[in-house]
């Protein structure tokens, strides 16, 4: 895990260092993924999760992107009760503008201001077991 972490820094560096500034018209294309599972030992509690992001923006002026994100989120808890389940969903859309601050060569300091929607939507499934 160390290895990938530090390839990812390395190769975030030197890509960064190719362009010493953030040209006006310049495409801005990224996002985030996520996945997770936990299980609570000696309990019947489980929790699966998984999430995208993806974002997009131009850049307007020399340093300056506006952009728009968009996210979806699933969560789906197994309860300590027998059958029973929550699930949860979140859609979201925001909006963005962030400034670029030349420190030197290749590095900026990032500020963000971001006007971002999230809606949830939670879906409680409990199927109840007769004990005959």
């Amino acid at each position: 895990m160390k290895k990938i972490l530090a390839f990812s820094f390395l190769f975030a560096l030197f890509a960064s260092a190719l362009h010493s500034q953030i040209n006006e018209g310049s495409v801005l294309l990224g996002g985030n993924v996520g996945f997770s599972t936990n299980e609570a030992k000696d309990t019947s509690l489980k929790n699966n999760s998984v999430s995208i992001s993806p974002v997009a923006g131009i850049a307007v002026k020399q340093n300056l992107v506006v952009g728009i994100s968009f996210s979806y989120g699933h969560n789906k808890n197994n309860l300590n009760a027998p059958g029973a389940q929550v699930e949860g969903e979140s859609f979201g859309v925001g909006i963005f503008a962030r400034k670029y601050i030349t420190l030197g060569k290749g590095f900026y300091l990032l500020a963000k201001l971001a006007l971002i929607i999230l809606v949830f939507l939670i879906l409680t499934h409990i199927v109840h077991k007769r004990l005959n």
